[in-house]
């Protein structure tokens, strides 16, 4: 069956590529950023970013986080997806906590996995249940509200006004046509980012992750390195990341037809690009890159407004050991976990004394910040 499941998955993407036009191929970029990858530096995260607060997230003694996967910044709460329990859970601004979903099962209410959730204006909270084919919404006392159903393997979710953008890599619910990305208006759908784009033998790495600043909905599809943004169900490129001769040869990779020759494809060079952990306010463009062969992250940001660019490989923490990358944004500030486990006491002593909180080593910690 999985044998069939593959040959069926693969004839897909050849028809996908030889029916479908990509749209994007005929946009041009908004902002080009020409990167150059020898430039970045070792810096010191005093002297790039300011740290506006330290935020303990104050769990149930007797039921603690067991990863933080994944934080949603809203106006007034903080939602915490943790995959390693299959909970999420709801804070408020100063960390105090509101409530949990934890209703991983078969019955009715339930899901049987969490790829990814959003939030609604109404204070909903959509889970991408991938295993179930479906979007489950829960308000933020944890109350089941609604089942919605999809085709296809989801891998994000993010309803804005009618629009509904949803992303899968197998199966979709326009049959005609093979799509990364749809955006629903009640029966009408719009489609962008056909099979063409998929990296055809690694299907588990070709997920497409939404990016919501402020109601502005921006995705990346799989080794195309820009960045789109959707305005309603229309498509632009917002920007494109030019990694010169090295950047990564998506059409010759596409053109392989088997998983070694594309690897050895790869192995030719130091390929660079495949942008990830996007993160977008009204000031800044923060992503991170990789070199192919050497397996090492770099990591970008530009002010928007000034085109000051922050380019490093590694960073000194603070002098109280603080460190952190973007895992969220509120449209202005960052924010980041504090690997606080790895802390010495004598630095969580000093990060207590500095911002009056009252950390341990078990303690979940959000860092809110902005760069300089």
């Amino acid at each position: 069956m999985k044998i069939y499941y593959n040959l069926i998955f693969l004839l897909l993407i050849v028809i996908g590529c030889k029916n479908n036009s990509d749209v994007t191929d005929q946009l041009s970029a908004e902002k080009t950023i020409i990167i150059d990858s020898k430039n970045a530096t070792v810096v010191d995260f005093s002297k790039i970013a300011v740290v506006e607060s330290i935020i303990l997230l104050k769990t149930p003694v007797d039921k603690p986080l067991g990863t933080i996967n994944k934080v949603l910044a809203t106006k007034d709460n903080y939602i915490v997806l943790d995959k390693l329990t299959n909970t999420i859970n709801i804070f408020n601004k100063d960390g105090s906590f509101l409530s949990k979903i934890e209703k991983k099962g078969k019955g009715p209410g339930e899901y049987l996995s969490i790829e990814n959730i959003s939030v609604t204006n109404q204070n909903i909270i959509n889970v991408v249940d991938t295993q179930n084919q479906s979007i489950k919404k829960y308000n933020f006392e944890g109350d089941f509200l609604k089942k919605v159903k999809f085709e296809g393997c989801l891998d994000d979710y993010i309803e804005m006004g009618l629009n509904k953008y949803y992303s899968s890599y197998c199966g979709f619910e326009n049959k005609t046509d093979n799509y990364y990305v749809n955006i629903a208006n009640g029966e009408n759908t719009s489609g962008f980012f056909p099979f063409k784009e998929l990296i055809k033998f690694a299907p588990q790495n070709t997920k497409i992750f939404l990016t919501d600043n402020k109601g502005t909905i921006f995705c990346r599809p799989h080794y195309d390195d820009a960045i789109y943004r959707f305005n309603g169900n229309q498509i632009s490129m917002a920007y494109k990341i030019d990694f010169g001769k090295l950047s990564f040869p998506k059409e010759k990779m596409l053109a392989t037809k088997s998983i070694k020759e594309m690897q050895n494809l790869l192995k030719k060079e130091n390929y660079i690009g495949n942008i990830s952990n996007i993160h977008i306010t009204d000031e800044w463009l923060y992503f991170q890159y990789k070199i192919e062969n050497i397996n090492k992250f770099k990591f970008y940001i530009i002010n928007l407004k000034t085109n000051k660019i922050i380019h490093f490989f590694g960073s000194k923490p603070s002098e109280e050991g603080i460190f952190v990358t973007p895992i969220a944004n509120d449209g202005h500030f960052f924010y980041g976990l504090l690997d606080i486990w790895n802390l010495s006491d004598e630095s969580i002593d000093k990060i207590n004394a500095k911002y009056n909180t009252k950390l341990s080593k078990d303690s979940n910690v959000l860092v809110k910040y902005t760069y300089k």
